[in-house]
This record gives structure tokens, C-alpha cells and sequence, in this order.
């Protein structure tokens, strides 16, 4: 039995957030 599409959509937009939090989140790398 196929998951329901809600679930899939959840899935999709954590990692969407997660993947955006990650390129534009990034921390800056520190000198020193």
C-alpha cells in the first residue's frame, strides 16, 4: 500500500527547508 500523498508532500517540504537551510544558511568559514 502506497503512502498518501500527504505524506509524501510533508517528506518533500522538510527537505526542500532543510536543503535551502543548507545553501543559504551555510556558515561562513572563520580565519584563524
Amino acid at each position: 500500500m502506497p503512502p498518501p500523498l500527504e505524506l509524501l508532500l510533508s517528506i518533500a517540504s522538510v527537505a526542500q527547508v532543510s536543503l535551502l537551510s543548507l545553501f543559504l544558511g551555510h556558515p561562513e568559514p572563520s580565519d584563524g
